[in-house]
């Protein structure tokens, strides 16, 4: 008798304790909050990663731009040397 009353005892103390609904509700509002929040940083990481990638390719096209004009302003100083050396013979 004593055996079955606290076996009993423990049953009842251990499916209240491992049945609290409400704090599951809340952990499992937490996981979502949580879940969101990694999901929207996840967006925003691959659209600064997709600015980074255009910015790279804009900067690329700069210094492509920028050694051509380098290459064009030499080639007119040695004209232009050419030139003056022309005129002093």
């Amino acid at each position: 008798m004593i055996k079955m009353t606290v076996i009993a005892v423990a049953s009842v103390v251990l499916f209240t304790g491992c049945s609290n609904t409400g704090e599951m509700g809340h952990m499992t509002r937490k996981i979502d909050n949580l879940t969101a929040r990694v999901q929207a940083l996840s967006e925003q990481v691959n659209e600064l990663k997709a600015q980074q990638k255009q910015q790279g390719k804009a900067i690329e096209t700069l210094n492509t731009q920028s050694h051509d004009a380098a290459m064009a302003v030499e080639k007119a100083n040695q004209r232009l040397d050419n030139m003056v050396a022309t005129y002093k013979k």
